[in-house]
This record gives C-alpha cells, structure tokens and sequence, in this order.
C-alpha cells in the first residue's frame, strides 16, 4: 500500500495471496478431474455435466490468476480525495458524492467479507467495463446481488483496513 503526497492511496495485490488461490484452484480440478476419468460411472448423467462445468469455471479462475499474476502489477484499488477506483470492475474512478449507500456483507465461505458500494445508477452506467466484469454484473443480478463488491481479497492489506479507508472517505449520508 502506497500513500502518496497527494492524499492517494494505492493498494496493490499480494503475490502470495494470487498464488495460494491458484493452488487451491488447481488441487480441486485435479481432485474433479481424476474423480470424472478414474471414478465410478455417475447414476445420473446430469452430474458429469456438473462435475464437467466445475472444472472448466475453476479453469478460467486459475487462467485469470495466472495473467494477474504475470501481467498484472500495479495498484489494485486507489482511493483519492475524488474518489475510488478499483480496477477489478472499472478504471474509472467512482467519485464520493456518486457513493448512495455502504453496507457489509458477509458470505458464509471462508467468512469473506465485503463491502457493498451502492452507486448512483447515471454513474455506474458511465463505467466502462470489460466484458467479463459485464457478464459477471448480469450474473449477479440475476441472483439478486446489487452493488460493487470490494473486497480484500487477494490485496496487500486485510478487510478492516481496507474498510477503515473507504468509510473515512464516503459522504456521511452513505453510511449505513
């Protein structure tokens, strides 16, 4: 984490945390894997797809922690008098007076824990995104999930930190 003279912060990935998610994806697409070419026939054909999809979608998760790993150096978040910028949804940076609410969520894997940013529709429709951040927001949707998602996931600092920085910065009326 880097604090520039400017009142930035710049928070950028760990290295060890990439690589620990990257081994866990691959142990469990060996485990599905050999389960699928060496185990018992499935009674149920559906399962095979499932078990099938399971590793193709734990592929791409380790796909995309390897180009991070490689290509992927830099500030990962930076949070500036303007605004925030997290680069896992948009280079844009979000500016503080568009934050609407903020909220935590809690998810019952691992206990990981977020922060929702509920942002004003007219600016969030302004982010330019990639296709795969646009896919997984019509995903989300789908399922009910509104809101960008931070987390400390994979970064240098933990989630109180990170929580700490953003909540000294949103207006007070986002704060939930």
């Amino acid at each position: 984490m880097a604090d520039n003279s400017a009142n930035v912060i710049d928070i950028e990935d760990s290295p060890s945390e990439l690589l620990a998610l990257i081994g866990f994806f691959v142990f469990f697409m060996v485990g599905t894997g050999t389960h699928l070419i060496f185990g018992a026939p499935p009674a149920e054909p559906v399962t095979s797809t499932i078990e099938i999809l399971g590793v193709l979608g734990l592929l791409l998760c380790t796909l995309i922690c390897l180009w991070q790993f490689v290509f992927g150096h830099g500030p990962v978040i930076t949070i500036s008098p303007q605004g925030i910028c997290d680069r896992r949804h948009s280079a844009d940076i979000i500016p503080w007076t568009a934050v609407q609410a903020v909220r935590v969520s809690c998810w019952s894997f691992e206990g990981m824990i977020t922060l929702i940013l509920t942002i004003d529709p007219a600016v969030e429709q302004t982010l330019r995104r990639s296709a795969f951040v646009k896919c997984m927001r019509w995903i989300n949707r789908a399922f009910g999930v509104k809101g960008l998602y931070i987390s400390a996931l994979g970064l240098k600092i933990g989630y109180a930190e990170l929580r700490k920085l953003i909540e000294a910065r949103i207006p007070a009326a986002a704060r939930a």
